[in-house]
């Protein structure tokens, strides 16, 4: 794959393009991280700004019925600190994170959404569902490479094989076979037909008592 690309940002609408183009022409887009602050129609909108808007829209101590910290009110925080991370702003980054922490948030859980988030934007770069590809196909070579790319790139490798590992699962759902496939499989009382086709059910999701239902 050829890795020259250039960076394009901007705001469009409800979506911030920032993404790479590739010779193919493919352009990755992504959610504004910002939207949730209620700025998203400020085409000047930066993270420092962000947060300083939500302070004032939103209570930091804000507690659900059961005592436990508002998860949406963290989301919008969350947001603006993994969107000042992708500029390099430091500083509001550091400002957020202290701010959650202040309010009752976990470190963990800080660290957590900052890795679900860049997660969640991996897995919009193809080359993600290539080595989830390469791992279905048991070509780990082709996964080793990716991942040494992105590592290379500035992405930690645990969170990479997260993304793939998740790409993964979704690639195993969609090409999750049929449950008559299964029965039909299971009639004959050959297990050599009938197993690899509850293996790609496991694979799917689907648990042992589900794939006995079928056949009960």
């Amino acid at each position: 794959m050829n890795s020259a690309r250039y960076q394009l940002e901007g705001t469009i609408g409800h979506f911030t393009v920032k993404g790479h183009i590739w010779q193919s022409g493919v352009i990755e887009c992504r959610p504004n991280p910002l939207r949730g602050a209620g700025i998203i129609d400020d085409p000047e909108a930066d993270p420092a700004k962000a947060f300083e808007l939500a302070k004032e829209k939103y209570d930091i101590h804000k507690r659900d019925a059961n005592g436990s910290v508002n998860a949406a009110v963290s989301s919008v925080f969350y947001d603006i600190a993994y969107a000042a991370k992708e500029k390099g702003d430091k500083a509001t980054y550091d400002s957020v994170k202290r701010y959650l922490l202040n309010g009752g948030r976990k470190a963990s859980a800080f660290e957590n959404a900052m890795q679900n988030r860049e997660i969640k934007i991996l897995k919009e770069d193809e080359r993600i569902t290539e080595a989830a590809q390469a791992e279905v196909e048991k070509k780990f070579n082709v996964r080793y490479q990716i991942i040494q790319a992105l590592v290379r790139e500035g992405h930690k490798k645990e969170t990479v094989e997260k993304a793939i590992s998740q790409q993964v699962n979704e690639l195993h759902k969609v090409n999750a076979p049929a449950p008559e496939e299964f029965i039909e499989a299971y009639k004959t009382g050959n297990r050599s037909k009938w197993y690899p086709i509850y293996n790609r059910l496991k694979l799917a999701g689907w648990s042992h008592n589900d794939i006995i239902a079928l056949i009960k």
